[in-house]
């Protein structure tokens, strides 16, 4: 994770006495027109949701020798077949914030100067005031990591039988003339071939059945050694033969895996919309997480609705622009600009249904307000910030 630090950028303006007011002046980068000398630039965040999925792989894999299983070993249920079944186990969101180019402002300062604290990328954090910074839980791992392969785990009967070839007999026979006579002479002829699968099957579960006669004679003793293992030494001895035992087994029965996968995923919510849907990656039963340009699985949606809880806020302005209006009194434009977050319903969907929700507070979704230059003509007053979400966090008197 990247570490971020926190500096404090300094906007000093030398002054000719201790009761000079400061003239202070706000414009957003983007309209700026004219020469601003010694500018300082902050920025209003805006929200990235991160999401953290962890899925399971399970795979089920049949044994070389699960078609005879049965026959020699009498266990009717056993895997008849390879197969490979993903599930996603657990969603989490989280978010970090990020400068929103379209909310750059300009600062520029004449009087008597104090403190203007910014994050590393230049969103504010206070003014007036030394607040610490907290760095934000940001993990910038994102993307898909690609599970290996279940084949991988091939089940491997060689390392348990001995010898996979074997010896086999032919008699043939050759006629051999004495004097006018011809007699059919018998020869054997030795040949090495390799043991098919059933004859390796039988070979192993013999193993196995002499295993077990084996630990058995261990345990209840075998009537003619005097120095049988006791205590310590016969669990250890007798947990080595179980596990022996349960390697032979798997080439009959199958073995069943489990591995969990870890997928980050971020997505931007977009600005002015009350709903926002992606397509953050795709799912199969089968392939598991797959990049969102695979269309033969299934979409998995993240979908971000706002709430509208700063509506009310947004109809207070518009309605004082209206009064001023018809008084004919100039709003005052000059400040700092902050931000209201909104709060959003965040869901994860699949297939139409959502497998994870969360309530998150959406610094884009939110409406701007604007702190009055003039309350801070006198370097009296401290404000601090929501960094992640620019909204106010306190404001104070000196």
């Amino acid at each position: 994770m990247k570490k971020m630090f926190f500096f404090i950028l300094t906007l000093f303006i030398a002054s000719s006495c201790a009761t000079e007011k400061v003239s202070i002046q706000v414009s957003n980068l983007k309209e700026t027109r004219v020469i601003v000398d010694n500018p300082l630039i902050y920025a209003l965040p805006k929200t990235v949701v991160t999401i953290k999925v962890t899925a399971k792989r399970k795979v089920a894999q049949r044994g070389i020798f699960s078609d005879y299983a049965h026959k020699y070993l009498g266990i009717p249920n056993v895997i008849k077949r390879n197969t490979v079944l993903w599930e996603i186990n657990d969603i989490k969101f989280d978010q970090y914030a990020v400068p929103d180019t379209s909310n750059y402002y300009v600062v520029s300062t004449s009087g008597s100067g104090k403190y203007i604290n910014l994050t590393p990328e230049g969103l504010i954090i206070s003014i007036h005031s030394e607040q610490n910074f907290q760095n934000q839980n940001r993990n910038e791992q994102e993307g898909l990591f690609s599970p290996n392969s279940a084949n991988n785990n091939q089940l491997n009967s060689n390392i348990f039988i001995q010898k996979t070839m074997k010896v086999k007999m032919d008699t043939i026979y050759e006629e051999i003339q004495e004097d006018s006579i011809f007699i059919r002479v018998p020869i054997v002829r030795k040949q090495l071939v390799k043991k098919s699968i059933e004859d390796q099957a039988q070979e192993l579960s013999n193993q196995i059945l002499t295993l077990r006669d084996d630990r058995n004679a261990i345990i209840i003793g075998d009537g003619y050694s005097e120095d049988t293992p006791d205590g310590k030494s016969l669990e250890v001895m007798i947990n080595e033969l179980n596990k022996l035992e349960a390697k032979y087994l798997s080439l009959f029965t199958g073995q069943y895996h489990e591995k969990k996968f870890t997928y980050y995923f971020q997505y931007e919510p977009i600005s002015n919309t009350k709903l926002s849907q992606h397509i953050i990656f795709r799912f199969s039963q089968t392939r598991g997480i797959l990049d969102r340009t695979d269309i033969k699985a299934h979409p998995v949606i993240i979908e971000i609705a706002s709430t509208s809880n700063t509506d009310v806020i947004h109809n207070f302005w518009t309605k004082q622009e209206e009064l001023r209006k018809i008084t004919e009194e100039k709003l005052e434009q000059n400040g700092f600009y902050y931000r209201n977050p909104a709060q959003a319903n965040v869901r994860v969907i699949l297939d139409g249904e959502a497998i994870a929700e969360q309530t998150m507070l959406i610094a884009q979704y939110g409406t701007l307000g604007i702190l009055p230059a003039i309350l801070f003509q006198n370097n009296d007053v401290e404000v601090k910030f929501y960094p992640e979400y620019g909204s106010i966090k306190s404001i104070n008197k000196k």
